[in-house]
């Protein structure tokens, strides 16, 4: 009861201070404007300017990120630099951050870029999972109650958060580890896996008969990397490098992009997509490298981009989108190529913020 005590006390103190941060609304001059809105932190510290890769946020609100493979904890105020050996059990001395993300239960997931895996929980701190202690880890995703976890060679296994038991799926072939990778797993209802690669073949994998299958599309002949999400239809958004943003309805087993999207589309169709985000209220989100930000409305297919304009304050800092994330208030958290974090209030709103130390 003490340590309960104790740690409400603590996800108290850090949500006020990020409702602080997050929630010091002031009426917009251009807030009518869709491309006016974005409020910038530049992060700085010890005195320099940094960059993230990528983000997320814990259950009591730091919010999580990647600079230069190093992991740091964000408060609203200052940032926190976790140090390797205190992440990962016995990293090599030239292993690096790669991936953080977060399952339902808020813990936070933290890959190295040699395979090592740590998770974190707001009670116990960092934990190695021993169940993966032999396995190389590319990629990991959530579904439900699920996780999904690519291996460097192809390997594709299923772990249960609440039976806690591990199950090998399957072996994707043409994996080889550093030369060709696992670029996405997305879960959706049915019962199906879809997994992405480096080289332009998408594949779909029923948990029930065990069945591998290609999923053909224009992209099939180019060796490019997908990345792809699920909105909450269970339609699969598939991001490719010269053909810009698809949809496949997982259910009719068609791409429906040219029927969903509506003018204006912008270069929806020819963009190299990098980087795709689904958030809590199914929008998606995806981030071009040059083209800017497109959020399109899947149930309305309204198509919306946001772009870097130099006589605007409150656009995009920059046209390329590496990461996008949405925090517990449902501000939209896009990070671009230039270091500076573009934070999208949820509603017609601007943000106070601080800089950190």
């Amino acid at each position: 009861m003490i340590e309960m005590k104790k740690f409400n006390a603590k996800k108290l103190m850090v949500l006020t201070r990020l409702t602080l941060l997050f929630l010091m609304v002031i009426s917009s001059n251009v807030s009518s404007q869709e491309h006016s809105n974005f409020m910038h932190l530049s992060p700085v510290i010890n005195n320099s300017s940094v960059s993230f890769q990528k983000i997320t946020q814990d259950e009591l609100g730091y919010m999580w990120m990647i600079n230069g493979g190093k992991i740091l904890k964000y408060d609203g105020y200052n940032y926190t630099n976790i140090k390797l050996d205190a992440v990962f059990e016995n990293p090599s001395p030239n292993d690096l951050v790669f991936d953080v993300l977060k399952d339902k239960r808020g813990n936070i997931w933290i890959i190295s870029l040699n395979g090592l895996v740590a998770e974190y929980n707001a009670n116990s701190g960092f934990s190695s999972p021993k169940w993966l202690k032999n396995v190389e880890v590319q990629y990991m995703s959530f579904f439900e109650n699920e996780m999904y976890i690519a291996s460097k060679t192809g390997e594709i296994f299923k772990y249960n958060l609440q039976t806690q038991l591990l199950e090998r799926l399957i072996t994707i072939p043409n994996i080889i580890s550093n030369k060709s990778e696992i670029t996405g797993l997305v879960g959706v209802k049915g019962a199906h896996l879809f997994i992405a690669t480096s080289f332009g073949e998408l594949y779909q994998y029923n948990l029930v008969s065990k069945e591998l299958k290609v999923i053909k599309g224009v992209f099939s002949d180019f060796p490019g990397i997908l990345k792809i999400i699920a909105d909450l239809n269970s339609n699969l958004w598939i991001g490719t490098e010269i053909y810009g943003l698809l949809v496949y309805d997982t259910k009719s087993a068609k791409f429906i992009q040219k029927e969903l999207f509506k003018k204006p589309l912008y270069t929806i169709e020819s963009e190299m997509v990098i980087s795709l985000f689904c958030d809590s209220k199914g929008i998606v989100w995806a981030g071009t490298d040059g083209g800017g930000l497109y959020k399109v409305d899947p149930q309305s297919g309204n198509v919306k981009l946001y772009t870097h304009s130099d006589t605007n304050k409150f656009s995009l800092g920059s046209n390329s989108i590496i990461a996008i994330n949405e925090d517990t208030h449902h501000n939209t958290w896009v990070l671009t190529n230039y270091g500076s974090i573009n934070i999208l209030p949820c509603g017609n709103e601007t943000i106070g913020y601080h800089a950190g130390t």
